[in-house]
């Protein structure tokens, strides 16, 4: 699977999967793999929460359990590091 995005080589969500409470879904999962299509493999990486997260506060502020589709939960991120 190759995707656009040029973070996804080292992206554990693209590579291990996410956390949903304390279940991990795998990177092959459906709802994994509906995401990546959404977001890595597409030029839409930069509408990625992660994504975003990373790039204005680091990436060792992203948890297992953000999804590329929560940006209100990225927004909370970022405004806690910053503040």
């Amino acid at each position: 699977m190759s995707a656009k995005c040029k973070l996804s080589e080292t992206c554990n969500f693209f590579n291990h999967g996410g956390l949903i409470g304390k279940a991990r879904l795998e990177p092959s999962s459906s709802i994994i793999e509906s995401y990546k299509k959404t977001y890595c493999l597409v030029d839409k990486n930069k509408e990625c929460a992660r994504y975003i997260v990373g790039q204005k506060v680091g990436r060792e502020h992203v948890s297992e359990s953000l999804f590329p589709n929560m940006h209100f939960e990225a927004e909370k991120i970022i405004n806690n590091i910053l503040k």
